[in-house]
């Protein structure tokens, strides 16, 4: 069973159909000609061109892969000047709920699962990969704040206008007061295995790539802030559930790794929810770890927050 995987900067180089070259240089055409609108009106693309983008997809939310920047390289070497590139951003595995948080995200990041209001069952439960093509001459797809957490770029509002395309997908915005978590010191001292990092998150470099890791029962962290921790909290661990703001001061980057006995487990059917964990009590929760390893907590609090209110969604066209 593989992991969960958030990496600071994630790149690889793969193999680009003809098919998919002839539809990125439409996209391209099309978002050089045309501007994003502001709201939530997304840029526009010319008819299908989001077509053999989307798909349904047969992974759980075990061993998704959450949206990751890749180079793809031309199919043909005369279908582009040596060395061309591609960029694109990936995501294979996420639920549709997912991706309209990350499609609508602020700039805090991402909204989560809870932000996403409304919609029928399988928005959360059916699972999709899905690939978008970065016009040519535009910055990189995805923009990160000092946290490496994607806070915008030119995939945004191409996923918006997929989404769209796709799931005639129609949205908008309010604020709403929801139960949220803090994340905060449980105590004047850092945990025993919370330790500031040394890594230069080079992503050349394998010895300094700061990364998160993270999967039932583990997490595995290289140079990462506590504000990309409260991020992971509020997407991949069903035992939360809620937002989590991080409250506890600590500034810099951390290493640290966490074993724990997770309270749900995967269902092998990637349509099927998350289920209880029988082992779940035979040894420290989720919440307990964090207090005694890196000497933390989850203090359950209300908030204001961004949401998107979902008013009309269909199935995969």
């Amino acid at each position: 069973m593989r992991e969960h995987e958030s990496r600071a900067l994630a790149t690889r180089s793969t193999r680009i159909s003809p098919a998919m070259a002839a539809l990125t240089s439409a996209i391209a055409l099309a978002a050089l000609a045309t501007s994003a609108a502001s709201g939530l009106r997304a840029a526009q693309l010319p008819p299908g061109a989001g077509q053999g983008q989307i798909r349904v997809s047969n992974r759980t939310a075990s061993n998704r892969i959450w949206f990751q920047t890749a180079s793809l390289m031309p199919s043909r070497p005369d279908a582009a000047p040596p060395g061309a590139t591609l960029e694109v951003v990936a995501a294979n595995g996420v639920t549709l709920r997912e991706f309209i948080g990350f499609a609508y995200m602020n700039d805090k990041g991402a909204l989560t699962r809870s932000q996403v209001i409304g919609g029928p069952e399988w928005t959360d439960t059916q699972r999709f990969d899905l690939i978008i093509p970065i016009p040519n001459n535009s910055p990189a797809g995805l923009t990160r704040d000092s946290d490496q957490i994607a806070v915008g770029g030119p995939a945004i509002p191409l996923l918006q206008q997929m989404l769209a395309d796709h799931f005639q997908l129609r949205v908008h915005k309010e604020q709403r007061a929801l139960p949220s978590l803090d994340l905060v010191r449980s105590g004047a001292t850092a945990g025993p295995d919370l330790k500031p990092s040394t890594a230069t998150c080079d992503p050349q470099d394998v010895a300094q790539r700061c990364d998160f890791r993270s999967g039932p029962g583990f997490i595995t962290v290289r140079g990462m802030t506590m504000r990309h921790l409260a991020m992971q909290l509020s997407w991949n661990f069903p035992a939360v559930k809620l937002p989590v703001r991080d409250k506890s001061g600590l500034k810099g980057q951390y290493d640290y790794t966490l074993s724990f006995v997770p309270a749900f487990l995967t269902a092998p059917n990637p349509t099927n929810p998350d289920v209880a964990n029988p082992a779940a009590g035979s040894g420290p929760s989720l919440q307990q770890a964090l207090e005694q390893r890196l000497g933390l907590k989850l203090v359950e609090t209300t908030d204001t927050f961004d949401v998107v209110v979902i008013d009309a969604v269909q199935p995969l066209q």
